[in-house]
């Protein structure tokens, strides 16, 4: 078959050799590029796909050119290397010369879809093929004319057969869809093999009939992945086989609908597919059983009999028998009425558990690993997750109730009903969902939602974990669910995580008093260390932010609690479907459900220990230098202070509650309140003394009414600003007012006139002209006070004291503003916060937009006065150290706890979104909220200034200690949780191994330990127990292989060899720079220009001035000495790359780094490189002149040429010579499972241009 016009012709992975009569040493073909780049989240990696054309070709040379002269170039011209730079007679290879050809490149989806739109009608033509009887019209099994019958789709070729050859082909298929065709019209109708004479004899071996056989109902229903079919059946009843009908049935993969003369069944094949599809993307039954009617007819004119409910049961059991089998239960003696409560849980393997993965004296650890043995927990409520009233407990009672994630029933049940009266947990914080949960509508539910317990490093959900809330989140479910859970472990130390862990801490022993003696004793035994998750402690109080928070706490690394809400979010998906479920049902599905989401992350760890380590291991060397420099720093200027700060957090750490937080500023901020009455004592007191002073008209008065009057035009103009288009009342509104206003204008000008006598005299005729002329908007108007002023004109217009008292209120207003500030952004977040959990229609979204637009108006305004303020002071005072605390207040500076500065691209992009705007858009806040996880935190990321700011009054030695104290200290946090992080990791990778090892052990003891059932199921039972012992051998054994380098680059860092650490790296994260570094941007392509480069030298090397925290490849080209490299491969050192002497033209292609990585070797730190590969190197560079320098060792021009992400090329004039390593380099970052923006993507190169 001829393709079709303008397809594009594939070429597979080969090698060829190059005849010396051809006039190219490339076949030059188009490909793609890819680049990785970061989501403005910070949370994911995307992958950008780049279509790159095929490069245009150089000339030949003329008989004059010469080696450093450029051919001319003829567009349209083959491309010939050969003839530009006499490449290959520098190594005068005597035989053909060997080339690999790179494997076809990833086709990309336009492309995909252009190519096959040329072929769309040869597609559409061979699906009819299908409608007719083919090329053969006789039986494909007997050669008979009375061909007239076809398997639809399940078997291969659609061959035509008679009646008897195609029911002896379906004789073990009796679920396959048959067509029959009819000669009068012509077309194929739908048939069954039931129609054509089949019978299914169970019991006995294929072809053998039943002497006493038991023929089953005439409707007997076989549920299928294809359909629902009516088979034919004949039970055994001779007792060859087993006694009754269900087991046979299950004996050919048949799952019986009920137990006693069963009538309908499925097989395991479509239990085990709508098994999977709702663990995996929550399809409900009623959705999976209209497909299966689909696939059925799709024409509507048959009836098919409705069997969801039988198939709704048998899944209910196959999930059941299926957790049974998966934990063993089958391999002891009565092994299911002997399950534990939460045996069927599957259990963290990272985890701390006794016996199965923690070492011999894990007890006696010293303080200094003891956390490394304590289990980290979460806990949350869930409302989403509610349950109707529909059916009972009675007649839908769960199945192994207690067995898996869920508490026991009924004494749950009995233990909350004592406490019916009991209300919500009350909160110090914002976040609304906790408290406002009996708010929502309780009446025909069952369960208003669901509260679980979840192992907070690594998501999994724990046994006995699970319990139904009956009415909000009360302390006495939240308590019942948490002593569940815990009464399955046996390590003494907890780490607990609850958003309102403040609250629920208070009296937990006295509540912990009142449970069952069945699961009180464990937690009473405990030493719980209470915290709140990272993300909602901002909301809370600020009392509880030193106090709960991870960032602070000894010995738990980079926990962040948040891990519960992500549970949530997959867990949510099944909402929908188990709300109107009966109780047993519901229970069994969300069990099933948290179980599948238990395996997933059991199998991910794989997969996440170790770039959470890589990404540990940076962030750990990055936090000891920064820590270190500090405290070398701190240490110089006062050392005894620094031993001070240690020991009064040391002496917290051991109590928090009586000793003063060292986190915290304990300085008080004044406000204008404050300051207004200072002042108006001193007043009252110089009258006292007999200084004369009228009883409303004081400075202070004064000063204060101009502050009150400069706020009010700002506020007035605000609303001005944000109304376009006023109504009738609207400008009503704003002219009261405006009158208002005047009035106060008036009131100020008159006292002017007596605590600033001179003004007129002593301002310009463009000011006096402004001062005399009162203009219709007020807002507008200036009021000239000594702020405004120059120092001569204040200094002569005003009466004594005034200017200072301006000094002190603008002092106080800057002071009060930033208060505002942080309290409004406080308010912002757990706002925002609660809309996105609870506001859900559009009312309500609207009434909540609303508030949130006053919300943010108000932190725009406290925003807009505090930098008015601050210019005050600065024309007040002049430049100096008041500047420490007041300092300028950018954009990115006003962003909550939990936010971010934006990036140069999101300003960008916001900055066009507020343009395009038609009203003020007050909600723009000048951050990005972290809503995951990962990035949010203490570590992550730099406070705004404004959460830390020396708040004295007056810049003393013990306000800036303080100030510096707490950044010390903070520090000092970073890289103790860093370090944390680190071993905290290594250890669960161990105890991942651990329980690896203990598992198949444990499986291969369970293969010969059951006795009291036949061979036949002990051959199984053995059989299957050492199947999963092998899994767990092989699982172990890969992880071991895998987790090696990033372990050993750990274990380095903790010794603090951080030199060493760059040489090893987790082969996940290396192919992520890779894949990072294998692309270019299309826009780049488009600025090439048509001219040919001639490089003299080209040196790949190691660049000793990136950072260590990853190996990095620089590229250097320059004017060197030249030296030949040989034909054949050959290891050379990375720091002594030297390709000598060729010409290469500016081809579109992929970036050289991403070619040099593959042929890089770790372990000998070399790439190899021969001629071939020599010429994938250059045609993978990608260049870009920007402008002419000089190089800075010979005279012949050179060109700056900058590659994928670089922002913006340097001046022209900047000097080569002065900045050799910072124009000649590529680099990147290895960094976890992402490339970080700041240090991205920058590649740039020197080349010698003619």
């Amino acid at each position: 078959m001829s393709s079709a016009p303008g397809a594009t012709e594939r070429k597979s992975h080969k090698r060829r050799k190059i005849d010396s009569s051809e006039d190219t040493l490339f076949r030059h073909r188009p490909f793609t590029s890819k680049q990785s780049e970061l989501s403005t989240d910070g949370r994911r990696v995307q992958r950008v796909t780049t279509h790159i054309s095929a490069p245009r070709h150089a000339p030949a040379a003329t008989s004059s050119s010469s080696s450093s002269s450029l051919p001319t170039r003829t567009p349209g011209d083959e491309f010939d290397f050969t003839q530009g730079d006499r490449f290959f007679e520098l190594f005068r290879d005597a035989e053909p010369v060997v080339h690999d050809i790179p494997p076809a490149p990833t086709v990309e989806q336009a492309d995909a879809e252009l190519d096959w739109e040329s072929v769309r009608s040869e597609y559409l033509d061979e699906t009819f093929r299908y409608e007719g009887r083919g090329s053969r019209t006789s039986c494909s099994g007997c050669n008979s004319q009375d061909a007239f019958y076809r398997c639809r789709d399940q078997c291969m070729g659609h061959w035509l057969y008679c009646r008897d050859c195609i029911v002896k082909a379906h004789a073990l298929l009796p679920t396959h869809w048959l067509e029959e065709w009819n000669p009068e019209h012509e077309c194929f109708r739908r048939s069954s093999l039931k129609r054509l004479g089949q019978v299914v004899q169970l019991g006995h071996p294929p072809g053998e009939c039943c002497i006493q056989a038991d023929r089953g109902h005439s409707d007997f229903t076989v549920i299928d992945t294809n359909g629902v079919h009516i088979v034919a059946v004949q039970f055994c009843g001779c007792g060859k086989s087993a006694e009754n009908h269900r087991q046979q049935l299950m004996r050919v993969g048949w799952w019986p609908g009920t137990i006693k003369n069963p009538q309908t069944c499925a097989t395991l094949a479509c239990l085990r597919q709508f098994h999977k599809l709702n663990a995996c993307s929550k399809i409900s039954i009623h959705e999976f059983w209209r497909a299966i009617e689909r696939l059925t007819d799709n024409t509507g004119t048959i009836h098919i009999k409705s069997k969801r409910q039988v198939f709704a049961s048998m899944i209910n059991h196959f999930r059941h028998v299926v957790m049974l089998r998966r934990f063993g239960r089958a391999h002891v003696d009565d092994g299911v009425s002997t399950t534990p409560q939460g045996g069927l849980a599957i259990r963290c393997p990272a985890c701390p558990e006794p016996g199965r993965n923690l070492p011999r004296g894990w007890q006696e650890a010293g303080p200094d690993t003891s956390f490394l043995y304590q289990k980290f927990i979460a806990q949350d409520a869930n409302f989403r997750l509610a349950n109707a009233v529909r059916s009972s407990e009675a007649r839908n009672p769960p199945l192994g109730d207690g067995w898996a994630y869920f508490v026991k029933r009924e004494p749950y049940l009995k233990y909350v009903s004592s406490f019916a009266s009991e209300g919500d947990i009350s909160t110090c914080s914002g976040f609304a969902a906790i408290f406002l949960a009996n708010a929502k509508r309780v009446r025909g539910l069952r369960a208003t939602g669901v509260a679980a317990v979840i192992c907070s490093r690594h998501n999994m959900f724990l046994p006995n974990g699970m319990g139904d809330l009956q009415k909000g989140e009360r302390f006495c479910n939240m308590t019942y669910v948490l002593a569940s859970a815990l009464a399955h472990e046996e390590v003494p130390n907890v780490v607990y995580s609850y958003d309102v862990a403040c609250v629920f801490d208070k009296k937990l022993k006295d509540r912990i008093a009142t449970l069952p003696a069945t699961i009180q004793g464990r937690i009473a035994d405990m030493v719980l260390r209470y915290f709140v998750p990272n993300f909602h402690l901002p909301a809370h109080r600020a009392a509880c932010h030193a106090l709960y928070s991870f960032h602070f706490g000894l010995g738990v690394g980079r926990t962040h609690g948040e891990t519960v809400e992500e549970n949530w979010f997959l867990l949510n998906k099944s909402a929908a479907q188990t709300k109107p479920m009966g109780p047993g049902t519901r229970q069994l599905t969300l069990e099933d459900h948290g179980g599948c989401h238990n395996h997933e992350m059991d199998v991910s760890l794989g997969r996440l220990l170790p770039r959470r380590l890589v990404k540990s291991v940076v962030s750990f060397m990055d936090s000891y230098n920064e820590f270190e420099q500090l405290r070398d720093g701190v240490e110089k200027r006062n050392a005894p202070l620094v031993q001070e700060w240690l020991e009064t957090e040391s002496k917290w750490q051991q109590d928090r509650t009586s000793v003063p937080c060292p986190y915290e500023f304990t300085t008080k901020v004044r406000n204008l309140r404050d300051v207004e009455l200072s002042l108006r004592q001193q007043e009252t007191q110089h009258t006292a003394d007999g200084t004369p002073v009228p009883q409303e008209m004081t400075v202070t008065s004064f000063i204060k009414l101009g502050i009150d009057v400069q706020h009010a035009q700002r506020l007035l103009a605000l609303e001005v600003k944000a109304i376009n288009n006023p109504t009738s009342s609207q400008q009503l509104a704003i002219l009261n007012k405006r009158v208002a206003l005047r009035k106060s204008v008036d009131k100020l000008r008159a006292w002017q006139r007596t605590f600033m006598p001179l003004l007129q005299d002593n301002l310009s005729s463009a000011d006096l002209a402004t001062y005399n002329r009162i203009p219709e908007a007020i807002e507008n108007i200036r009021l000239f006070l000594p702020s405004e002023l120059t120092d001569a004109a204040r200094a002569a217009a005003c009466a004594p004291h005034v200017a200072k008292t301006e000094i002190a209120f603008r002092t106080a207003e800057a002071e009060e503003c930033l208060e505002d500030l942080r309290r409004g952004l406080r308010i912002r977040t757990a706002t925002n916060q609660y809309r996105q959990a609870n506001v859900r229609q559009i009312g309500a979204a609207t009434r909540a937009r609303q508030a949130f637009d006053k919300l943010a108006k108000r932190i725009h305004t406290s925003k807009v006065r505090y930098r008015f303020a601050r210019n005050c002071l600065l024309h007040l005072r002049g430049p100096g150290d008041w500047e420490r605390r007041l300092r300028v207040l950018q954009d990115e500076d006003v962003r909550a706890l939990n936010e971010r500065a934006l990036t140069s691209e999101e300003k960008a992009q916001r900055a066009a979104g507020r343009s395009l705007a038609a009203d003020t858009d007050w909600t723009a806040a000048d951050g990005v909220i972290l809503a995951g996880v990962v990035n949010a935190g203490e570590g992550s990321r730099r406070l705004s200034w404004i959460w830390y700011m020396d708040s004295g009054q007056g810049a003393g030695d013990a306000e800036l200690n303080e100030a510096l104290r707490v950044e010390f200290l903070k520090s000092k946090a970073r890289r103790d949780r860093d370090r944390e992080e680190t071993q905290l990791l290594l250890e669960e990778m161990r105890r991942t191994i651990a329980s690896l090892d203990h598992d198949a052990e444990q499986w291969q003891q369970r293969a010969h330990a059951r006795t009291t059932c036949d061979e036949l199921v002990k051959d199984g039972l053995r059989s299957y127990a050492l199947e999963q012992s092998m899994v767990c051998i092989e699982r172990a054994t890969v992880l071991e292989a895998k987790w090696k380098r990033p372990r050993e680059a750990a274990r380095l860092a903790l010794e603090l060899l951080f030199d060493k650490v760059g040489e090893l790296t987790d082969e996940d994260a290396r192919q992520d720079l890779e894949d990072a570094l294998d692309g270019v941007e299309r826009d780049e392509l488009d600025d090439l220009e048509d001219e040919e480069f001639r490089v003299d030298s080209l040196d790949i090397k190691m660049d000793p001035h990136l950072p260590r925290d990853a190996p990095k490849l620089g590229f250097d080209v320059s004017h060197q000495p030249s030296c030949s490299l040989p034909p054949s491969p050959v290891a050379l050192r990375v720091d002594c790359i030297t390709l000598t002497s060729f010409f290469f033209t500016p081809v579109a292609a992929a970036a050289a780094v991403g070619h040099a990585l593959r042929l890089y070797d770790p372990e000998s730190s070399t790439i190899a490189l021969n001629s071939a590969s020599v010429q994938h190197l250059l045609r993978s560079l990608h260049d870009r002149s920007t402008g002419p320098l000089q190089c800075p060792s010979c005279t012949l021009p050179i060109t700056l040429i900058y590659t994928l992400t670089s922002s913006s090329p340097p001046a022209p004039a900047m000097d080569a010579s002065t900045h050799p390593k910072t124009l000649c380099r590529v680099h990147a970052m290895i960094h976890g499972t992402s490339v970080p923006p700041y240090a991205y993507m920058q590649a740039s190169c020197l080349v010698g241009m003619s």
